[in-house]
This record gives C-alpha cells, structure tokens and sequence, in this order.
C-alpha cells in the first residue's frame, strides 16, 4: 500500500503541511502534495506556508515560525 492508499482507504483526519521554499524535498516533487489531486479523502487538509525564511525544510517549525505555521492551521480548519 502506498501513502495515497493509505490516506484514501482511512476515515480520519489527515493534516499535510509542505513549505514552498523547502530546500530539502522540493515542494513541486514531493511524494504527498504531487499526488494532491487524486487524494480522495474528503477529510484531508493541506497546508503549504510559503513565506521567506519561515517555509523551507529546517525552518518551517524553527521558533521564530511556529506562531506563522500555527496561522495557517488556524485558518484551514
């Protein structure tokens, strides 16, 4: 089974945060949000922050960016 299996064939919640400036996994190519349009689970959230320096791979949850993450989920619920 693959993830979007996984996340299709489940019946919780399902929360994927991704930076747009993630310098680790790039955002265009990422396994999860690539595949975003055949995620069938009406219970899945998305959320992709894409502020300078507060969006990439090792900044994304830094303690300068978790009060602007935490927006972002604020806002997608």
């Amino acid at each position: 089974m693959n993830a979007v299996d996984a996340i299709n064939g489940s019946d919780i919640p399902v929360l994927i945060i991704h930076g747009t400036e993630d310098e680790l996994v790039a955002y265009e190519v990422s396994s999860i949000i690539s595949k975003i349009n055949v995620i069938t689970n009406p219970k899945v959230r998305t959320i992709s922050p894409s502020e300078p320096r507060r969006s990439g791979h090792k900044n994304l949850f830094s303690d300068n960016s978790i009060p602007y993450t935490l927006n972002y989920v604020i806002i997608s619920i």
